[in-house]
């Protein structure tokens, strides 16, 4: 049994990817470096709210806590990297407290004759958009948690990861049909 893993957050406010990273948005989801020091996110306005959360929403690579860190931390270097974040807001505050979550293990298992999916053209780009996803649990194995190579920025999880997170602030997940 398969889920998506998504983000609530109290608030409708997005942290940003910087392009003061020294990689891009694109290469973050897809590269599988781990000799990257940190990873840099803007935000509006920085509170005190952000580390009642074990995620955050983002524009970039999910922003997870030290809490996360800590019930994943057999993962790391395996199916998952965690690299320090510093989130800056417009005013200069910095909160250190978050990590980024890289994806290592991918997989091309979505099943394009089931899942209903639809494309749109953005500039000379096509786009997928996945409205209902049914992946080929034969391509995944034994894999706890792992990225679609057909749609870099899902993250799906297995049962006992989904468990784990529901101890956790800010984790909601949608179920993949099989």
């Amino acid at each position: 049994m398969f889920f998506k893993m998504q983000e609530f957050y109290y608030k409708d406010i997005y942290f940003c990817y910087s392009d003061k990273n020294a990689i891009s948005y694109v290469d973050a989801l897809k590269s599988t470096s781990s000799k990257i020091d940190n990873m840099y996110y803007d935000v509006d306005c920085l509170d005190d709210i952000v580390n009642q959360y074990d995620i955050l929403p983002t524009l970039g690579l999910p922003l997870v806590s030290q809490r996360f860190f800590d019930l994943f931390k057999d993962k790391l270097g395996k199916e998952i990297n965690l690299i320090p974040a510093v989130i800056m807001d417009s005013e200069g505050r910095v909160n250190s407290h978050f990590y980024a979550l890289q994806v290592l293990t991918c997989y091309e298992c979505v099943d394009l004759a089931r899942s209903h999916i639809s494309y749109k053209n953005y500039g000379n780009r096509l786009w997928m958009t996945i409205k209902n996803l049914i992946i080929d649990m034969n391509k995944v194995g034994s894999a706890s948690i792992f990225s679609l190579k057909e749609k870099h920025g899902y993250i799906i999880v297995n049962n006992a990861v989904k468990e784990q997170c529901e101890k956790l602030k800010g984790f909601e997940f949608k179920y993949i049909s099989e």
